[in-house]
């Protein structure tokens, strides 16, 4: 808990473009698990849904689907929205790892669009799954690297049909959405 608390401390509350929402059991109190944004950008009014996990004993339930669909509200919703007021951004972005199959099927089914394939996006452990091509000989990154598929919403998507897939499967669901 030490560990995962300094990560959050160091890695999103300190960074004014990062947030992160917790999905708490309303029947037990247990956090069920996190999703959180990153690289948000008030001029040009975008942000990326950058992680998002859940605990084991919440796995399986909708919640990560439910959560991100909350968090797609908020993002792209309008301020004067009358049910649920948002932010107003004009872009949401999506990215996973090629073999993350769970990740690229929610996506998918939230609405998000395939936008591009980032090859080498990062770097990895030798324990993850990632790219089995060489790497450059005069590399002096001694970690393995891994591509990206980036997905993204946009306003215009929002409105041209995703705003009431996401709002008519909210309503089939129980939950309470705080800020």
């Amino acid at each position: 808990l030490e560990e995962v608390l300094e990560f959050f401390e160091l890695e999103y509350r300190r960074d004014p473009k990062k947030m992160a929402f917790v999905a708490i059991d309303k029947l037990t109190g247990a956090i069920g698990g996190i999703v959180a944004l990153s690289d948000c950008d008030t001029m040009n009014l975008r942000a990326s849904i950058s992680m998002g996990f859940a605990f084991r004993a919440y796995r399986g339930t909708f919640g990560a689907a439910v959560s991100a669909a909350l968090l797609l509200r908020y993002c792209l919703n309008l301020p004067s929205d009358p049910t649920a007021p948002g932010l107003g951004l004009r872009r949401v972005s999506w990215d996973t790892h090629p073999d993350n199959f769970k990740s690229l099927m929610l996506a998918r089914a939230l609405g998000f669009r395939v936008e591009s394939e980032r090859r080498w996006y990062r770097t990895i452990i030798a324990e993850k799954s990632g790219n089995d091509r060489p790497i450059r000989s005069d590399d002096r990154c001694e970690m393995r690297g891994a591509d990206g598929i980036f997905l993204v919403i946009c306003f215009d998507d929002w409105e041209a049909g995703v705003k009431q897939a996401i709002s008519g499967a909210l309503a089939t669901m129980r939950y309470e959405a705080k800020l």
